[in-house]
């Protein structure tokens, strides 16, 4: 039992109650013996001061004494004794008063509390009072707050259980919540409406969470999808091929058409792999060792490298470059900004222009690549940057790539704490933007 929380924050309650109340208990009744037994020893100094003053030392050692009434105000409870020097009880108001000489002070045995003092002629006088009464009554205190605590205490462990079971309902349902979630149901989330104000911020980062994840998983199950639809074609062309090649005898003409058809197929899945290696890179891109990386060096390489292609396509490639620096991988930074640029030839017009501009400000460096291109609609220009996203097999009859070089460009833009987006009007171009945090040069 005591292996649930709920039952050790109650029983952990219940125990620190239990030892309040006990201690309470214990000073209330001491207190109130305390106040009681005060009560007493001022009236037996009274009796005693009134005793005393009536003795009238005598001749040969005797006394005289008449006992004054205050004495005894209660003659079933109240009593006295006198001793001489020779400690011999010379009168007594009682005949339990002891023989022998008591000890001085006040002294409390047998339900009695008694007051002894000794007087300069060597008399020794004692006042005393039964006190049975004080202690039925202390005891009674004693029953009735030992009941009134254990009320107390069967009410904090009624009213906590319930309370702590109330109080631990939302945890409740977290846990059914992430238990549905293990058993399949990834749509699951906790309903936050009736989750209490204390829990609420932690259940809204695990709906979070639980969106992330499920948005993770669905990514990879589209991405797996993707891929082996990508690379079933190919690899259907290799084994059909070598099939056909190999079911009979062929001529070096009919071999070399099987092999050259080969070839393509493996160059495809070639650049659909390599594809999925930059994806990796980029989304780990986030782990990697970063340095500093000027902007502007980055775009000149990648005109460099890209202007044989622009040429071939008869596309003008254009740079207006700042003095940006970010921390990023070089490596996957080139490979983004090559995408970007890539994109832009590839879907552009006969005799277009690609233009490239990067500026700073406000902390952030945008890289922007606009070209003259076919352009997008609007809703394919919230959905380019998808993993395996094309807008067609091909535009304006331009094949198709495996559709992962945007999402390259996404994924290195999130890994480094920034963005990439684009805009696009249908006929008129593209503008494509990666945002990332400047650092100080």
């Amino acid at each position: 039992m005591f292996h649930s929380l709920r039952a050790r924050l109650v029983a952990w309650s219940s125990a620190l109650l239990a030892v309040a109340l006990v201690a309470c208990g214990a000073l209330v009744a001491y207190s109130t013996w305390s106040a009681w037994l005060g009560e007493v020893d001022r009236g037996l100094a009274t009796r005693m001061h009134s005793l005393t003053t009536a003795i009238r030392p005598a001749a040969d050692g005797a006394f005289d004494v008449v006992v004054p009434t205050d004495v005894l105000p209660n003659p079933e409870r109240d009593y006295y004794g006198i001793w001489d020097g020779q400690g011999h009880l010379i009168l007594a108001s009682h005949p339990d008063v002891a023989e022998s000489v008591p000890s001085t002070g006040h002294v409390l045995r047998n339900s009695r509390r008694e007051q002894v003092t000794s007087l300069a002629s060597g008399m020794t006088v004692m006042v005393g009072r039964r006190i049975d009464n004080l202690e039925t009554e202390i005891r009674r205190l004693v029953v009735a707050m030992t009941g009134v605590g254990v009320l107390a205490l069967a009410l904090v462990l009624g009213g906590g259980w319930w309370m702590v079971g109330r109080a631990l309902a939302p945890i409740e349902r977290i846990s059914h919540t992430a238990r549905s979630m293990i058993d399949g149901d990834l749509s699951a989330r906790i309903p936050i409406p009736r989750v209490e104000s204390e829990l609420t911020q932690l259940a809204g980062v695990l709906n979070e969470a639980f969106d992330r994840l499920y948005a993770s998983l669905e990514r990879q199950r589209q991405f797996t999808a993707d891929a082996s639809h990508d690379l079933r074609t190919p690899l259907t062309i290799l084994h059909a091929e070598s099939h056909w090649a190999l079911a009979r005898p062929r001529s070096v003409e009919e071999y070399r058409a099987s092999l050259d058809v080969c070839q393509r197929a493996a160059v495809r899945m070639q650049a659909l792999v390599q594809s999925l290696l930059d994806l990796a890179r980029a989304q780990s891109a986030g782990d990697s060792v970063r340095s500093l990386c000027s902007v502007s060096d980055t775009i000149t390489a990648v005109v460099r490298d890209l202007q044989p292609i622009a040429a071939a396509r008869h596309v003008t490639v254009t740079a207006g470059v700042c003095d940006g620096v970010v921390a990023a991988d070089p490596i996957s930074l080139m490979a983004a900004v090559t995408n970007l640029v890539t994109n832009a030839i590839q879907y552009n017009v006969e005799g277009g222009t690609v233009d490239i501009t990067s500026t700073v400000a406000d902390g952030w460096v945008d890289v922007a690549v606009h070209d003259t291109g076919v352009g997008l609609e609007a809703h394919h220009a919230e959905r380019v940057f998808d993993r395996f996203y094309r807008v067609d097999a091909s535009r304006d009859g331009r094949t198709g790539g495996a559709g992962l070089g945007l999402a390259v460009v996404a994924a290195f833009a999130r890994s480094h704490g920034g963005t990439a987006t684009a805009t696009s009007t249908p006929a008129r171009g593209s503008t494509f933007c990666l945002r990332l945090p400047a650092q100080p040069m």
